[in-house]
């Protein structure tokens, strides 16, 4: 999550969709962006990289809504795809804080043993619907980038915000090497089972994919049931 009050945006991090090449990008072209991080009357408070928007909002109260407030969205079965390889690889084994260390190193050794086939039905990923709505299906995000058109998107998303771009170069973060994601679904019952547990995710990618656009962007022109 990256904050600015200068150019009053906040960038919501949802996990496997791009976030850290985004936040690379945006720190490198707007020093006043604060990452995880926000003032709440004379206090700075820390706040996890991931905090779902509705949460975000009920700590900064009224002031939430004078920001633009953006985020990036990923097919679901290609975002379970690289979550899994994520694991596999050890890449999360970053954190110095010891609990998160132990759960690191709980998914790293589940995706040593286990195939996607399995992993991707008992270990659930936070779901993308959870960074859009408040519990009352308010929609919550301004503008929703697309990770396969990342660059483009980023790039539209910087000049609506108003970042003076010094570098329009997006440096590829946490790429995990693996087949196509359709060589992970050949499995009918697998597929049917898995697009079940995402299903609303599946529907809030389907409702964005075939939205109206400005540009690149998709705008917040949406509902949701």
């Amino acid at each position: 999550m990256l904050i600015s009050e200068k150019n009053k945006y906040i960038f919501i991090s949802i996990p496997k969709t791009g976030t850290t090449a985004i936040q690379s990008f945006l720190m490198e072209n707007d020093n006043s962006c604060v990452m995880n991080a926000i003032q709440v009357g004379d206090n700075r408070i820390k706040i996890n990289e991931h905090i779902k928007t509705k949460k975000l909002k009920e700590l900064m109260g009224r002031a939430f809504d004078e920001y633009t407030v953006f985020t990036f969205i990923r097919d679901p079965e290609s975002r379970g795809v690289s979550a899994y390889f994520f694991y596999k690889n050890g890449n999360t084994l970053k954190s110095h804080h010891i609990t998160r260390n132990l759960m690191a190193w709980a998914n790293v050794f589940l995706t040593k043993i286990f195939p996607f086939s399995l992993w991707s039905l008992i270990k659930p990923q936070k779901k993308l619907v959870d960074y859009f709505f408040d519990d009352n299906n308010n929609l919550l995000i301004d503008l929703v980038g697309k990770t396969d058109n990342l660059k483009e998107d980023l790039l539209s998303i910087s000049e609506i915000i108003g970042i003076p771009l010094q570098d329009g170069d997006i440096p590829v973060k946490n790429r995990s090497k693996h087949l196509s994601v359709e060589e992970y679904y050949v499995n009918s019952v697998h597929k049917k089972l898995y697009d079940k547990l995402i299903e609303k995710d599946l529907k809030l990618y389907g409702k964005y994919r075939d939205s109206i656009y400005t540009g690149n962007i998709t705008f917040n022109h949406l509902t949701y049931d």
